[in-house]
């Protein structure tokens, strides 16, 4: 058990490579949009990437995460390359049909969003970017099919430092301020859509196989609303904002969330690996021994990821001014509260094992169907209440309502034991601990060092408390480094 559980931490860990590279966007951008774009002109860009992610949904209609399903139910090579084709065949279709509806409503739709200052080019190259950004979706499915990390980790990252090149070039040296970080984008993604094409068309035979474009689609199309409800979960705050707040107060809120959105590497990490663990584990193990590594592996990934949330929020004012100095102070209230959101999500990726095991993907929606109806209405309630910390509040709320619904719906149809005590007991250790935090009052290294010590006493506590067996530490340890045969 012990020895998969360090498996499905390394193929993580590489995919948390993958994951750093496509947060980078957000967050290694910052200091460039932080002096570079005003605060308006970052929030008016927040609007649009949120759009971005929509068209994403829609151009991809869930067959991405279907291809890894299909993939092993496929024996032949042969095979899966038909899978492969027919899936990327009726992508670009679907993408090139919906990329020309918006390049002829690109001015009404681009008011909308942004208001009386928004141009048509703004909704046409945010079109056209997510149609290219398709051509990396099949390569990447391979690699994640394939179990090869590295090769997703590679793509991704170099998708990313292009794309950072691009918008760097625009928006610094030729000064074209929101035009420039729309156009960084544009062009990024088109160079690596023909990049692509030789590694896409190698690895697929051009084709549609109709009866399986059928079973493709009865998987993947309930996934759709599974997504749009998430995308709701993660972005409509930023346009139920535009109905309270400036654009400029939208830009704040922006930059304290992707701050916060540091803990989205170890969820899309986990994401991208975990259903390889899930579905190969199944199909080797035996039932009950397969529920007791899910259920450990559970308790494991939240203890580390209250980890990650308590050293994120704790650092929140220092991170923010490592960033983008005193530009936006402001955003820290929202760090630590995002980043508790974040919490809820990781743990949402590794309760829903019994829907994947039995192929019931139209309940995801309802999960995240609950969620998205609680974040919209928390944040009509609470938005006007608390402006931007409201919003923040809204997703944490949203996150914990999703996450209580997938695992109630799951253990329904494949019951496992968790460790909840376990697990509790980690999460309100790590509440106290940044409680502790707040009450810091010193000198800027003196606080710095007193912080650590408040994340390094939590973990102590985890250990001491009996959340963290010694045991458990000693035979990870030698598992990691060798030592076990």
């Amino acid at each position: 058990m012990y020895r998969k559980i360090v498996g499905l931490a390394k193929d993580t860990l590489i995919y948390g490579f993958g994951a750093f590279a496509n947060t980078a966007i957000s967050v290694l951008l910052l200091p460039v949009y932080g002096r570079y774009l005003t605060h308006a002109e970052y929030g008016a860009y927040s609007v649009l990437r949120v759009s971005i992610v929509v068209l994403a949904i829609l151009y991809d209609l869930g067959i991405s995460s279907t291809l890894v399903r299909f993939y092993f139910d496929e024996q032949a090579d042969e095979d899966r390359r038909r899978l492969f084709g027919t899936a990327w065949v009726f992508s670009q279709v679907v993408a090139l049909a919906i990329t020309a509806a918006l390049l002829v409503l690109a001015s009404p739709i681009s008011a909308l969003l942004v208001g009386e200052g928004g141009k048509p080019i703004y909704v046409q190259m945010i079109a056209l970017q997510a149609f290219f950004a398709t051509g990396i979706i099949v390569p990447q499915t391979l690699f994640r099919a394939r179990r090869q990390p590295w090769r997703f980790s590679a793509f991704s990252f170099a998708n990313v430092i292009v794309m950072i090149a691009t918008t760097t070039y625009f928006v610094v040296f030729m000064k074209m301020g929101l035009t420039g970080a729309l156009l960084g984008m544009l062009v990024s993604a088109f160079v690596f859509y023909v990049a692509s094409l030789p590694i896409t068309l190698a690895n697929l035979k051009v084709t549609v196989w109709k009866a399986k474009l059928g079973e493709i689609l009865a998987f993947s199309l309930p996934l759709v609303p599974h997504a749009l409800a998430g995308w709701v979960l993660n972005f409509a705050d930023r346009l139920l904002l535009r109905r309270f707040v400036s654009l400029a107060d939208i830009g704040v809120y922006s930059y304290g969330y992707n701050i916060g959105m540091i803990m989205s590497l170890l969820v899309l990490a986990t994401q991208k690996s975990w259903p390889q663990f899930v579905f190969s584990s199944h199909s080797e193990m035996e039932e009950s021994s397969a529920k007791t590594l899910f259920s450990r592996t559970a308790t494991y990934y939240w203890i580390f990821l209250c980890i990650a949330a308590l050293a994120v929020a704790v650092f929140a004012p220092e991170l923010l001014a490592l960033v983008a100095g005193g530009a936006y102070a402001s955003a820290a209230p929202v760090v630590p509260v995002i980043s508790m959101a974040y919490l809820f999500l990781g743990l949402y990726t590794v309760v829903g094992v019994g829907i994947g095991i039995m192929k019931k993907s139209k309940l995801y929606f309802l999960a995240t169907g609950t969620g998205a109806a609680a974040n919209i209405s928390v944040n009509l309630l609470l938005i006007p209440r608390l402006g931007i910390v409201g919003a923040a509040v809204a997703t944490v709320a949203a996150y914990a309502i999703m996450t209580a619904v997938i695992l109630v719906l799951s253990q329904r149809l494949y019951y496992i034991s968790y460790e909840t005590v376990r697990m509790a007991v980690a999460f309100l250790l790590a509440l106290a601990a940044f409680y502790a935090s707040t009450l810091i009052d010193a000198g800027p290294l003196a606080t710095v060092a007193l912080k650590l010590s408040v994340v390094l006493a939590y973990m102590i506590a985890l250990v001491v408390s009996g959340v963290v067996k010694r045991a458990e530490i000693a035979r990870v340890r030698k598992l990691v480094f060798g030592e076990a045969g």
